[in-house]
């Protein structure tokens, strides 16, 4: 009981280390192997979703072309606003 005691410390001690087997830095050990991998497959599939909601070309030219037109109806109201506020 005392050699399992004896030798169960600092192996316990070594397995939790940063550099032991069972460390949780990114890449160094088993949890850490795990980790790293988790966040590596996360990362592919964020990049497959973002490339898959990239808007197209017709896409970005006819929210400009919105954007436009909602600015112009803006300064139009605007204009109207001030045009009625002013005394004849």
């Amino acid at each position: 009981m005392a050699i399992v005691t004896l030798l169960g410390m600092p192996l316990a001690a070594m397995a939790a280390s940063e550099e032991g087997p069972l460390s949780g830095r990114p890449g160094h050990g088993l949890i850490g192997s795990f980790i790293a991998q988790l966040k590596h497959e996360d990362d592919e599939t964020e990049a497959k979703e973002l490339a898959a909601h990239q808007p197209s070309a017709e896409e970005l030219e006819q929210g400009r072309e919105r954007l436009e037109q909602v600015r112009l109806e803006e300064t139009q109201a605007s204009e109207q606003e001030r045009l009625q506020g002013e005394p004849s």
